[in-house]
């Protein structure tokens, strides 16, 4: 009763859209497709990493650039922005189809002389990117944000102030000159007119003291004006260093983190594609194993075909290939028969007996008798052929000596006892069917 309502609900189920969901969902899936999203943001990735590079890198490249085209050839803006895109574009394209080559062929070949070649390359293309973006990376935020400048204080003047007391020093002097003039001889006799012109005299002073007071004052103002100015711009100026040598570390150590996703990036970007190729490869070379049993399967049932035609239509049993053996040896005692005759039957029975063991046979023992086991699956001699020439080539290319060196060696052999085995199995099989 349980597995009737078990049934109805699976069915009920299966009708839905969230089993259709599911079942897409949690359906297998080749690798190329499992990872295409990862492959995509590592190539978006990497691709970032290379433009802010450029970015970063840019600005020292071209300083320095132009300081050295300054004094070669002279001032010439153009022709140092030219040399710098030359540059800059040259060194990532470099990085980019070295670290592709370097990565493709770890992952093809292994570890061989010309991968410490072109690491070497790399490390050389990389140490001149970080060293380019780590300085570059300091002076863009000048470029970015103008530095502080100075601005001077509105100061007061002061040549309206002295025209000024000028004028009252001048009419005093004037009155004071005046009265001296008209009363010159009473002055020095009498001691009232004597008086007045003290008193005269004293306001012209007292104006020239005025006046130099207030001008004090003012250049005192003007000073404090100017100092305070000053210490603004040194406060602004300090800040601005502070905050330029913070942004300029924080890009530079940034250039250096992308620097270095750069290359998990790349290698992940080599790998899907390896992978991807490869699962079809697998793919490929068990179609071809099975295409080369079944040739060998139709060439058997073809074999027994052709024998089947040279044989008497009706069937041989064991018992009655005995009984024609004994009269035929009969026929030859009493009366002397041909023993070529004999010799052309026993070839007939021994042919159509080996066709019959042959035919018996099913389509997986046929199979198992022409591969051996690897691993988990079985190889046909196609497949053992192909592996003993790459290990071949592989030893050939590694250094003796090395464990690179052991470890395809042992491939090699692992492979040629296969192949040996191989040919022992087929043999006893072939000498069975005798």
């Amino acid at each position: 009763m349980e597995n009737n309502i078990f049934d109805e609900r699976f069915t009920a189920f299966k009708k839905g859209n969230y089993y259709k969901k599911l079942k897409k969902e949690f359906s297998h899936n080749s690798y190329d497709r499992r990872r295409l999203g990862v492959y995509i943001i590592a190539i978006l990735v990497s691709v970032f990493c290379n433009l802010f590079s450029i970015f970063s890198e840019s600005t020292f490249i071209f300083s320095y650039l132009n300081h050295l085209v300054a004094n070669t050839f002279g001032n010439s803006f153009y022709f140092t922005i030219t040399v710098t895109v030359f540059v800059i574009a040259t060194l990532e394209a470099a990085s980019r189809v070295f670290t592709y080559t370097l990565i493709k062929e770890y992952l093809q070949y292994g570890i061989k002389f010309s991968s410490f070649v072109i690491a070497a390359i790399v490390l050389f293309i990389s140490y001149v990117s970080v060293f380019s973006s780590y300085h570059g990376g300091k002076e863009v935020p000048k470029l970015i944000k103008e530095a502080p400048k100075f601005l001077a204080p509105t100061l007061l003047s002061t040549k309206d102030v002295e025209k000024q007391h000028n004028a009252i020093i001048e009419n005093y002097e004037s009155i004071a000159q005046r009265f001296y003039n008209k009363y010159q001889e009473k002055i020095k006799t009498n001691e009232w007119f004597a008086k007045q012109y003290d008193n005269r005299k004293k306001k012209v002073i007292v104006a020239q003291e005025n006046k130099a007071e207030e001008l004090k004052e003012i250049r005192e103002r003007n000073q404090t004006k100017e100092e305070k100015a000053e210490r603004k711009y040194e406060n602004l100026k300090s800040d601005y260093d502070k905050e330029m040598t913070n942004k300029g570390n924080s890009l530079a150590y940034l250039s250096i983190l992308f620097q270095v996703i750069y290359f998990p990036a790349m290698f992940f970007s080599v790998y899907y594609r390896y992978r991807s190729f490869n699962q079809f490869k697998k793919v490929e070379e068990e179609k071809t194993q099975t295409t080369d049993i079944e040739i060998l399967w139709e060439r058997t049932r073809q074999e027994f075909k052709n024998l089947k035609n040279d044989l008497v239509p009706t069937p041989i049993l064991e018992t009655k290939e005995k009984s024609n053996l004994l009269e035929n040896k009969k026929r030859q005692n009493k009366i002397g028969y041909d023993m070529s005759s004999i010799k052309k039957t026993d070839e007939k029975t021994a042919k159509h007996k080996n066709t019959t063991q042959l035919q018996s046979l099913s389509r997986q023992e046929l199979t198992d008798i022409h591969t051996v086991p690897h691993k988990k699956t079985r190889v046909d001699k196609t497949k053992i052929k192909n592996n003993i020439n790459i290990y071949k080539k592989r030893v050939e290319e590694a250094e003796k000596g090395t464990d690179v060196y052991k470890n395809r060696f042992q491939n090699l052999e692992y492979w040629q006892s296969k192949l040996e085995e191989l040919n022992l199995q087929i043999e006893k099989y072939n000498q069975s069917l005798k």
